[in-house]
């Protein structure tokens, strides 16, 4: 009798990506990198997922758009900070804030500046952080997505505590 195997997103999307790799499908291709990218991801394996976000937009090419370009280089950008790369995630965070601006992403454009605010402030160039946050708090207020506005708040909270302003935080 045949082995039964568990069920397992990630050897499934390998599969596919063999077969899909020599079939020349390119957007499949890219679909399975994503799904890759994420299975890693969520298994903390960061390099992988690394890895596959290379592969992935490597297989859109030119076809890409601005947008899945952006969330691409956002999505590194999460895993290197993972990875301590703090240098190459902070140049991916603005390089997709700047597209995302482009093509009128607003919130995705905010998204990235939380990041890059993030890292400034984990840096200790409190001004500049303050400053990334004081920008978007508008635009995550009215995107009424609550964990982006309260983990904006308690970043905002310890960005203040590490300044010296107990009674602003």
């Amino acid at each position: 009798a045949a082995a039964v195997r568990e069920p397992s997103a990630g050897r499934d999307a390998e599969e596919a990506l063999a077969v899909l790799g020599a079939a020349g499908d390119r957007k499949s291709v890219a679909a399975a990198h994503a799904l890759l990218a994420r299975v890693a991801t969520e298994a903390g394996r960061h390099a992988e997922a690394i890895r596959h976000l290379v592969n992935q937009r490597a297989a859109l090419g030119a076809t890409a758009s601005a947008f899945v370009v952006a969330m691409i280089e956002h999505m590194e950008g999460n895993c290197r900070v993972a990875l301590f790369d703090f240098r190459g995630a902070l140049d991916l965070f603005e390089s997709a804030r700047s597209r995302y601006a482009s093509i009128g992403a607003e919130l995705e454009a905010a998204e990235a500046s939380y990041n890059i605010g993030y890292l400034q402030l984990k840096a200790g160039r409190y001004a500049d952080a303050l400053r990334a946050y004081a920008r978007i708090a508008g635009v995550f207020e009215r995107s009424h997505v609550v964990s982006l506005t309260c983990a904006l708040a308690v970043d905002r909270a310890e960005l203040l505590l590490e300044m010296g302003a107990t009674a602003e935080a």
